[in-house]
């Protein structure tokens, strides 16, 4: 876990290379299972993604400094109330713009009710890139 002013929070990032699609454009849906390692108490869930026109050599430093950097840029957030049980889906979808160079891929859970840093459960991570020529897992 990672500390985030009063509250610690999971977070797990992915840079994706976009060389391949930097001409096209198109879109990307990135879709996730969550789960409390403590079910029933109250969790926050996040999903973001965000374009650049870096390669993702120099895209670390953009992404943790602003977002301002980011040709564009969404987040989904999801907040599970206390007495929630079982896996919990959210979903976010990005138009990425041509000339894209990098995605990042950001995901976040971190628990509402408890200043102390416990697990949560991530699974069934997919995303997708959708572009002219069709869906790519």
């Amino acid at each position: 876990p990672v500390r985030n002013g009063r509250r610690p929070f999971a977070n797990l990032q992915q840079i994706v290379d976009l060389h391949a699609l930097a001409a096209d454009g198109g879109a990307v849906e990135c879709r996730v299972a969550f789960h409390s390692s403590q079910p029933g108490t109250a969790d926050r869930y996040l999903i973001r993604l965000a374009a650049f026109a870096e390669p993702p050599e120099q895209v670390r430093p953009l992404w943790w400094g602003s977002l301002d950097a980011a040709m564009a840029e969404t987040s989904r957030g999801l907040t599970a109330p206390a007495g929630s049980t079982g896996w919990q889906s959210l979903a976010a979808r990005l138009d990425v713009p041509a000339g894209a160079r990098s995605l990042v891929i950001e995901i976040r859970a971190r628990s509402l009710d408890s200043e102390v840093e416990r697990p949560h459960y991530i699974d069934d991570v997919r995303a997708t890139l959708f572009t002219p020529r069709g869906p790519r897992p």
